[in-house]
């Protein structure tokens, strides 16, 4: 199970019983928000839609969000299945599918940007994706292909499993904890333009150490 906060509530992915859940910190009631007895993929409203092993969770903090002032409004949701991200909305309750523009990649580490991309380790391919959640673009930042430990240049780097991520905004860097290699590895993020008002693209001018 994983959660991230939101207020005064918890967000749970309860991944065994392929649910997400709200836990109110003062009250410690729990509610279902999506997902049920059949693990499967599909989108719907609530009690209706359904999830297929959920995983890592994070809150969308791209400028489209934070303009309407919720920056918790719209939830990501990782594990679903090959080429695929789930989006949960707070406000409808609405379970959505963006489809990857890759085939390869099996998302299971999930972070955001200020810009409004997604950060996403696959251990499929043992890489780490920029996402544009507007159109499923995927580009690699870092991670050569190979399942061994190596730091340098974030295209030549090497990982093990990248299965958490977290995005530091005040020094424009992302942590990546290594499942299989016991390590925390800090990659450091190339410039890039807010999705709103670009399509910006990565550039290797980033390190992993």
């Amino acid at each position: 199970m994983v959660c991230v906060k939101s207020g005064d509530r918890l967000i749970a992915s309860d991944t065994l019983n392929s649910r997400l859940r709200m836990i109110d910190i003062k009250t410690r009631r729990v509610t279902t928000l999506a997902g049920g007895s059949e693990c499967e993929n599909r989108d719907g409203r609530g009690l209706n839609a359904r999830l297929r092993f959920p995983g890592m969770l994070v809150f969308d903090r791209g400028p489209a969000s934070t303009g309407t002032g919720k920056p918790d409004s719209t939830l990501w949701i990782t594990r679903g299945g090959l080429s695929i991200l789930r989006r949960y909305d707070m406000s409808s309750r609405q379970l959505t599918t963006l489809k990857l523009d890759s085939r390869v990649i099996d998302p299971n580490a999930i972070g955001c940007l200020r810009t409004g991309h997604l950060l996403v380790g696959c251990w499929n391919t043992q890489c780490l994706y920029l996402v544009d959640p507007t159109t499923g673009r995927c580009t690699r930042i870092a991670g050569s292909g190979a399942a061994v430990e190596l730091d340098g240049p974030a295209l030549s780097v090497h990982f093990r499993c990248p299965s958490n991520v977290v995005v530091c905004d005040d020094e424009w860097c992302a942590y990546i904890v290594e499942y299989d290699n016991y390590r925390m590895r800090r990659l450091t993020l190339p410039p890039l333009e807010p999705i709103s008002s670009s399509t910006s693209k990565a550039t290797s001018n980033c390190s992993v150490m």
